[in-house]
């Protein structure tokens, strides 16, 4: 149990968080026999070299739970492996985290594989994979491909840009946990607001006095019903954070992003989130089999640290009617594009769920202060569920976007909202009642503040659908220009819009850059006109279900100064990453990085921001020199607009 906690902890914190793509190795592999008959030794020699401040794990070592470095086979004929992959400089220590000795090297490391050819004709396919750490204990993951394919009496033979493949391969792509540290903090703030919402719903708020009192009566050491009651939050953190982990391991760091704009697993978040809300309106119930509650409270009583973990899986299970739609809002909403978002969503939702547990066993005469169970609790049920609906269509706006549906443009998406905010106001008023309340409810004063609050964020929305910027709400509603109807156009930016800078550009029926600004949707478009007119190249990476992209576009783009200097000053190109439009076979591009096709406007940016920056984080703003596209390119990301003009300026 020790050591899956350490592994399981140490995915979570050792990810490292800046946002530039970490290099700690360049790994080169070659083979040592351009020609061999049948019965000769081949050996496999992949040598790493480790920048200063790094080392990596050897190939054999008794310990458990470092990542050793290993071989991938894809394609494995007309060979038999002599032993096994073997690093011939390691050196060995004792690391009291995983309680035993291991393999590692400095500066550089060198692996030998050999073989034995069986057949005239032989292949070796593959990667050499890996992990490389800092001291202090940041770990990254690293690997090169290979391919050697030989027949008797043959020289090496090499996929196309192999050497640079192996190159780019071995060279550990370490990505930010969300790219965006704002956006992550964001979502984990309103993870842990999940989690206090959570136990205030009929489910769970009865038991928590219940639970609390439980622990206190059978034990007649207070110390000891502390400690229970600690162990039980624990477990309960532990159980929801397990599940993201598992969720976050299933969609892995490429998913995540798929997940954010794609429209099948779009519309599936859409389903979930009507149906849980629909379910907390009243119109029916969702809830797991009993006989899984049944079963875990059966092994609840037989007491000890294990009774008390199933009495926490027991409390998970039991409040699923509750707590189920408000978890599954949080991972629906941890699919947009970050790799850890499941398990720290869960590990904020399930502290913040379990905090009361352990902080009313430590303060039971706490307990008193708390309300007593009443219908307040189905309001607050009736008031997620419609929260819920409203939630439900950002999902629909994020796949209508980079699909071009044109099924959702913000105005419509507006007056749903402002809808759902008028009914909430209406029904926490008891103007209007939903699902089976038929008695007559006092209005207290929360209650009557948070109507008002309702109808305030209501009326806030309304100009929106005539046109007004809404900045408040920059990030989550469409961008300004999926307008259908506006009362007051900018005649300036339609009129910089009609005029074309040096030729037609490309997929601008499609998309849209800086309003007001006459920019390219096409690098090297872009970076042709930037060579013609002698100016730098500001590279705008956005995204279609990017948040803080529409943000900077409506609180910094927006402003006079800024479009004057991107005008004056500038090539603009806008490049989306998430856009799933597939263009003209003559522009598809072959990837250096992986050596797969790129056919769609998202694949082709994401990969020429990842090849040419080392970055895959949204916004990213890079200005490039068009007279020497190797000097290294003036960047930054989300900031604020002060130090968005100074950058501009420089």
């Amino acid at each position: 149990m020790r050591r899956l906690l350490i592994t399981i902890f140490a995915l979570v914190f050792f990810v490292n968080a800046n946002a530039q793509l970490v290099k700690p190795t360049k790994i080169f592999i070659n083979i040592d026999k351009k020609e061999a008959k049948v019965g000769d030794t081949l050996t496999l020699t992949a040598v790493g070299e480790i920048i200063e401040g790094f080392y990596m794990y050897g190939s054999q070592f008794p310990a458990e739970g470092p990542i050793k470095t290993h071989l991938e086979l894809e394609k494995f004929e007309g060979l038999k492996a002599v032993d096994s992959l073997t690093c011939s400089n390691c050196k060995t220590k004792f690391d009291e985290i995983w309680e035993g000795n291991i393999a590692y090297a400095e500066h550089k490391i060198v692996f030998t594989q050999k073989y034995i050819v069986t057949k005239p004709a032989y292949a070796l396919v593959g990667k050499l994979a890996g992990q490389a750490c800092k001291t202090e204990g940041t770990c990254v993951q690293v690997s090169a491909d290979f391919n050697f394919t030989f027949g008797t009496a043959e020289v090496q033979k090499k996929s196309p840009n192999q050497s640079e493949t192996q190159e780019k391969a071995g060279e550990a792509v370490a990505f930010s946990p969300c790219g965006d540290d704002q956006s992550l903090w964001s979502y984990l703030i309103l993870a842990i607001s999940g989690g206090f919402l959570a136990l205030l719903t009929p489910c769970v708020f009865p038991m928590l006095p219940m639970t609390v009192t439980f622990f206190l009566k059978r034990n007649k050491v207070r110390g000891r019903a502390v400690f229970e009651a600690l162990l039980y939050a624990f477990f309960i953190i532990f159980i929801y954070t397990f599940i993201g982990f598992v969720l976050t391991l299933l969609l892995g760091r490429n998913t995540a992003n798929t997940l954010s704009t794609h429209w099948i697993p779009n519309i599936l978040f859409f389903a979930t989130f009507i149906v849980f809300g629909l379910s907390f309106l009243g119109l029916f119930e969702i809830s797991l089999p009993h006989s899984w509650a049944n079963k875990t409270d059966e092994k609840a009583e037989r007491g000890g640290i294990l009774g008390i973990f199933f009495m926490a899986l027991t409390l998970v299970v039991v409040s699923f009617s509750c707590t189920g739609p408000i978890a599954s809002s949080l991972l629906a909403g941890a699919s947009s594009g970050c790799f850890w978002k499941p398990t720290l969503g869960m590990m904020a939702y399930s502290a913040a769920f379990a905090l009361p547990f352990a902080l009313f066993a430590i303060f039971p005469s706490m307990l008193s202060a708390l309300p007593k169970s009443g219908s307040w609790m189905n309001t607050v049920k009736v008031t997620l569920g419609l929260l819920e609906l409203a939630l439900a269509f950002k999902f629909i706006s994020q796949a209508d976007l980079a699909y071009h549906w044109n099924i959702l443009p913000r105005n419509l998406f507006l007056a749903i909202h402002i809808v759902v905010f008028v009914v909430i106001g209406l029904y926490l008023f008891n103007i209007v009642k939903i699902g089976y309340e038929n008695e007559a409810k006092k209005v207290g004063a929360v209650q009557a503040l948070f109507a008002i609050v309702a109808w305030v964020i209501a009326l806030y929305m309304f100009p929106g659908l005539f046109g007004a910027p809404l900045k408040a709400l920059s990030g989550y509603l469409p961008p300004s220009h999926y307008q259908e109807f506006i009362l007051h156009k900018n005649e300036e930016s339609n009129a910089d819009n009609k005029n074309a800078s040096c030729f037609d550009k490309k997929y601008a029926d499609l998309l849209f850059g800086i309003e007001g600004v006459n920019g390219y949707f096409d690098y090297n478009q872009a970076l042709q006109c930037a060579k013609d007119q002698g100016k730098p190249l500001f590279i705008d990476f956005t995204g279609h279900a990017c948040a803080n992209c529409r943000r900077m576009e409506d609180n910094v783009f927006s402003k006079a100064d800024i479009k004057k200097i991107f005008k004056e000053k500038y090539v603009v190109v806008t490049l989306y990453v998430d856009d799933k439009t597939t263009v003209d076979e003559s522009d598809w591009v072959t990837s250096k990085l992986d050596g797969k096709v790129k056919k769609t406007i998202g694949d082709i940016n994401t990969d020429l921001q990842v090849e040419k920056f080392n970055m895959n984080a949204q916004p990213y703003y890079v200005v490039v020199d068009p007279k020497n596209e190797t000097a290294k390119p003036r960047t930054i990301a989300y900031t604020s607009y002060e130090e968005f003009k100074k950058f501009l300026q420089e």
